[in-house]
C-alpha cells in the first residue's frame, strides 16, 4: 500500500474517506470530537499541496434520508478546526454534488452528506461508486473505523481510482497494532457485552498473553458459566456457551480474571446500589451488575501496573449512567500511571475514557473498535485490500 504522501496532490481532486461518525446530542451538537481531529494531519497535507479535497463519510445507522444523521454538523465543527471554509453538499452523488467537486478550487474542501443515506453504500453498489469517483483524480482512505466494512466508499471506490493510498490516520492505527501483534506478554482487558467479536482476537493473541481482565456485560457471561447468580442482568446466551468453552481450556482459564465483587441495583437509574462479593453472596433475581466491584477495580489496578504492554476494548460497566462508571474510571486511570505502552481499542471505549479520565495519558486511543479486533484477529480487510 502507498502513503499518501507519495502521491502528487497539486492542483488535483482528491477523495478523502473519513470517519466522521460521531456522536451527536439532540441539539445536533457533537458529543466528542476526536474523530474529526483524528482526520486533520491528512487533510491539511493535502491542502498544502494545494489540492482539492472532497470528503466522504458515514453517520450512524439511519434508514433512508434522516436529517438527525446529517453530516452537516460536522462540516461546521471542521470549519473552525481548519480555520477555513468547508462547502457542504446536501446530497453525496448526483447534479449538485458533482457540480460542487467540479467548481471546487485549488486549496478548498467539500464535505458530502452522509453516503449511508444511500442503499448503494453499504450494498457496495459498483454504481454507487461510480457516482462518487466522477471527477475524483486521487482516493485516500483514512476511515480505520470502517476499513472492516466492504461499503462502496471502502471497497469499490478506491478500485475506480487508478492512485490511490492510505491517510496518516490509518498508518498510525496499523503501527501501533502492530506493535500489540508483536507483544511477549500483552495484557488484555475486554468489555461490552459481546464475546463473538473478540474470540478470533483472543484465540491469535492468546499465546503472547500474559493476563485476560474482563469486565462490562461480558463478566456476567462468566459468572453465569461458572453458574454464579447474575440476577436480572444483560447476558449474551451466545456468550455463556464461548465463555465455558473458554473455562475449559486450563491454558485459558489460567489467565482469566473475573471480577469477584459488583456493583448492583434493581434499575440502571436506581441510585440505591450494593456491593455483591460473588463468592459469599447472591444478586437477587431482580438486581443487575452494572459495575466491577472495588475489590475487583484494585486487582485489576494492579495487574495494569505491572503489565509492561495493555490492550484495552469495551467498557467495564455501563458508563452511560455516571453511578456505574468508576470501575472504567479507576482502571483508565491504573493504565495512564503506567509505563505500558497502553492501546484503548474502540470508539465507545476511547469516548468514555475522555470523558472519564480528560487529564489521562495513554499510548494510543483507536478511533475503530471492530476495525482494530478484526486486524488482530488476523481478518482480512476489505479497505486494505482495495488499496493494493
Amino acid at each position: 500500500m502507498r502513503s499518501y504522501t507519495e502521491l502528487q496532490l497539486a492542483h488535483r481532486t482528491v477523495c478523502i474517506r473519513v470517519d466522521y461518525n460521531v456522536p451527536l446530542r439532540i441539539d445536533r451538537t457533537i458529543v466528542d470530537d476526536a474523530r474529526i481531529r483524528a482526520s486533520l494531519e491528512t487533510i491539511q497535507y493535502a491542502l498544502s499541496q494545494q489540492a482539492r479535497v472532497v470528503l466522504c463519510s458515514h453517520m450512524g445507522r439511519p434508514h433512508g434520508i434522516d436529517p438527525r444523521y446529517s453530516l452537516h454538523p460536522v462540516a461546521l465543527a471542521l470549519s473552525t478546526l481548519l480555520q477555513r471554509e468547508v462547502k457542504f453538499s446536501m446530497e453525496a452523488v448526483g447534479d449538485v454534488a458533482q457540480a460542487m467537486k467540479k467548481n471546487l478550487a485549488d486549496g478548498e474542501v467539500l464535505l458530502l452528506e452522509n453516503l449511508r443515506f444511500y442503499e448503494g453504500e453499504e450494498a457496495n453498489d459498483p454504481q454507487f461508486a461510480q457516482q462518487l469517483a466522477e471527477g475524483i483524480d486521487v482516493y485516500i482512505d483514512d476511515a480505520f473505523g470502517a476499513i472492516h466494512r466492504a461499503h462502496a466508499s471502502i471497497d469499490a471506490l478506491p478500485r475506480l481510482v487508478k492512485e490511490r493510498a492510505v491517510g496518516a490516520l490509518i498508518e498510525r492505527e496499523i503501527t501501533a497494532l502492530d506493535r500489540i501483534t508483536h507483544a511477549s506478554a500483552l495484557m488484555l482487558i475486554i468489555g461490552g457485552a459481546k464475546m463473538g467479536d473478540k474470540i478470533e482476537m483472543l484465540k491469535q493473541l492468546l499465546p503472547k498473553t500474559s493476563g485476560i481482565l474482563v469486565g462490562g456485560a461480558l463478566a456476567n457471561c462468566f459468572l453465569k458459566a461458572r453458574d454464579i447468580s447474575v440476577g436480572a442482568s444483560r447476558v449474551d446466551d451466545a456468550s455463556v456457551s464461548i465463555a465455558r468453552e473458554l473455562l475449559a481450556d486450563q491454558n485459558i482459564a489460567s489467565k482469566l480474571m473475573v471480577p469477584t465483587d459488583g456493583v448492583v441495583a434493581a434499575a440502571t437509574d436506581d441510585v440505591h446500589t450494593r456491593v455483591v462479593h460473588f463468592a459469599s453472596e447472591r444478586v437477587a433475581d431482580h438486581e443487575m451488575i452494572l459495575d466491577i466491584g472495588p475489590d475487583t477495580r484494585a486487582i485489576f489496578a494492579q495487574q495494569c501496573a505491572r503489565a509492561t504492554m495493555i490492550f484495552w476494548n469495551g467498557p467495564l460497566g455501563l458508563c452511560e449512567q455516571p453511578l456505574f462508571t468508576e470501575g472504567s474510571r479507576s482502571v483508565a486511570r491504573a493504565i495512564s500511571a503506567s509505563p505500558a505502552f497502553s492501546f484503548i481499542g474502540g470508539g465507545d471505549t476511547g469516548a468514555v475514557v475522555r470523558a472519564l479520565v480528560p487529564d489521562a495519558r495513554f499510548s494510543h486511543i483507536s478511533t475503530g473498535g471492530g476495525a482494530s479486533l478484526q486486524y488482530l484477529s488476523g481478518a482480512i480487510l476489505p479497505g486494505l485490500i482495495a488499496l493494493e
